[in-house]
């Protein structure tokens, strides 16, 4: 089997860098969009919102027509406008190649997802003043429906299981 060449992209929330991540290895002949919508997947987002990515130097094709390899070192993902869950794309210059069936590798992930909706509380939490002790109304929580307290957040991400996710599920677009 021929090695495929692969780029080692970051994907960091801008206010919390090193606590809510993802580090990937995607195959450079990936649709950009395809790669966005599985980055929004490993971060939890419900894909209820809008989300774009922009770059300093405007590509020269929408998302949906460019490719992996067509991102610029340095970029910015906003999911949400309501929220503004704004993440830093940074595509590193040293590539991989891989002998490996994927078109998507997940390495590292830290902080387990977005709180659709609720990004003032996250940064309540960000901050320490948002804590496992807050009262929180449970018909109205900010905590996504699996977290039992605030710091569920931080709790462990099983990677293996998001890197069978990312490259089993197909998106309505994969098929035409």
């Amino acid at each position: 089997m021929a090695k495929d060449r692969y780029l080692k992209i970051k994907v960091e929330f801008l206010h919390a860098k090193n606590r809510f991540y993802r580090l990937f290895y995607v195959r450079s002949d990936v649709y950009l969009e395809s790669f966005i919508d599985r980055v929004l997947l490993t971060l939890r987002c419900g894909m209820d919102h809008l989300y774009d990515v922009r770059t300093e130097v405007p590509m020269e094709m929408g998302y949906d027509e460019a490719f992996v390899d067509d991102l610029p070192f340095k970029s910015l993902l906003t999911y949400d406008y309501g929220d503004n869950w704004q993440f830093l794309i940074t595509r590193y210059k040293k590539e991989k190649e891989l002998d490996d069936s994927r078109k998507y590798i997940l390495v590292e992930a830290k902080g387990l997802g977005i709180w659709e909706d609720f990004i003032g509380y996250f940064y309540e939490f960000l901050d320490g003043n948002f804590n496992d002790e807050s009262e929180i109304d449970r018909d109205y929580s900010p905590l996504p429906y699996d977290y039992v307290k605030p710091s569920d957040f931080d709790q462990e991400i099983d990677i293996d299981e998001l890197n069978e996710l990312l490259n089993k599920r197909t998106l309505a677009y994969d098929w035409w």
